[in-house]
């Protein structure tokens, strides 16, 4: 285990790719502002130039979900992709979800399921 894996707990393989999706959906979102600011200026042709670089970003952000195992990217103006988070991927919190538990699961008695309690702010001291 190096010390990029140690400090954060994520193999450096997850770590890297959630990198490249985040920073490819970043760049697709600041081309549409890119794109905007050339429209408004009437510059069709650099605004066209922008849109073409955002689709770019947005293939490199479906290859790196894709990697990630959680399906498309959903953008603005296209049909909407359902993505799920797989199994192994969400995180423990001990209520219980429909289906098996998983091994070290918390499961209370029959009859006493709730739903999930809603996530608390975080305060700092």
């Amino acid at each position: 285990m190096d010390t990029g894996e140690r400090a954060t707990g994520t193999p450096n393989e997850e770590y890297n790719l959630v990198s490249v999706l985040y920073h490819a959906l970043h760049g697709a979102e600041i081309c549409e502002t890119y794109a905007l600011d050339a429209d408004r200026a009437g510059n069709d042709e650099l605004a066209s130039f922008f849109r073409n670089v955002q689709a770019t970003h947005r293939q490199v952000a479906e290859q790196a979900r894709a990697q990630l195992g959680i399906g498309g990217v959903s953008t603005p103006g296209s049909a909407e992709v359902e993505t799920s988070i797989p199994p192994e991927a969400q995180p423990r919190t001990g209520y219980v979800r429909q289906g098996s538990p998983r091994p070290g699961e918390d499961v209370p008695p029959p009859g006493d399921e709730r739903p999930p309690e809603p996530p608390t702010k975080f305060s700092p001291p």
